[in-house]
């Protein structure tokens, strides 16, 4: 992984560019329990999540407002990220 980037304005940490993940409940043994495609699909939508970005794959989840949680649906299975 790479924490470090290189700029015309010198070099920045990029792990301080990512929001932490704060699993709820039984939600990681959750997607750790789907197939390895899913994982991966939602892994990478949760790191869009992190970095500020949102994922294709990802939605405003009704009921929450402005709380900045979204859904992630990937063959019919549904993952929420709660990273604001």
């Amino acid at each position: 992984m790479v924490t470090r980037k290189q700029t015309q304005r010198g070099i920045i940490d990029l792990t301080e560019l990512v929001r932490p993940l704060l699993w709820v409940a039984s939600a990681r043994r959750d997607l750790q329990a789907m197939p390895e495609e899913v994982q991966d699909a939602v892994g990478y939508a949760l790191y869009f999540a992190q970095t500020g970005r949102k994922h294709d794959q990802a939605k405003a989840l009704k009921g929450f407002g402005s709380a900045g949680v979204l859904e992630v649906i990937e063959d019919s299975v549904r993952a929420f990220s709660g990273i604001v």
